[in-house]
């Protein structure tokens, strides 16, 4: 059994581009709600409501080569206090004063083959960046930034 580098693997996603960014600000201005709060609740119906995984099978699969399941995702967030370019359109109002950026955890020891074998391969950080340039691209997003927590040294091993 391979034992892999990477305990998880966080994907964290700007914001979408023309049209839909419109779609999601108008949104927000009308139910006088913030950005943030309406681009997590549109992020988390794409990957949940698509059966997310399934979205991640497929691009883990492409990237690292034999067909594979993710087998769990973990939506979450990002809080971020203060105003940075990167997050320009998550402030639409000039009283906002944190963002909350949508994520997904991966976890690649809980990644198998199709029979639920484990991997043989290890998902590697290019593997990761690979997957995250799949899905910027395929959401139309401005960027999607990507982070990996290393399992501890004694598992390594």
């Amino acid at each position: 059994m391979l034992t892999q580098t990477y305990r998880d693997i966080t994907f964290v996603f700007g914001a979408p581009d023309g049209d839909r960014y419109e779609m999601l600000k108008e949104t927000a201005h009308h139910k006088n709600l913030s950005f943030s709060a309406v681009y997590r609740t549109y992020m988390d119906e794409i990957l949940l409501g698509l059966h997310g995984e399934g979205v991640f099978d497929h691009a883990f699969s492409g990237a690292v080569g034999p067909e594979l399941k993710v087998n769990k995702i973990f939506p979450t967030y990002q809080h971020w206090r203060g105003r940075e370019e990167r997050f320009e359109k998550f402030f639409v109002s000039p009283e906002e004063e944190y963002v909350e950026i949508p994520a997904v955890m991966v976890f690649p020891p809980q990644f198998t083959d199709e029979q639920g074998a484990s991997l043989e391969t290890d998902v590697e950080f290019e593997h990761a960046n690979f997957v995250s340039a799949i899905i910027g691209q395929s959401l139309r997003l401005d960027w999607v930034q990507v982070y990996g927590t290393f399992l501890s040294e004694e598992r390594l091993g």
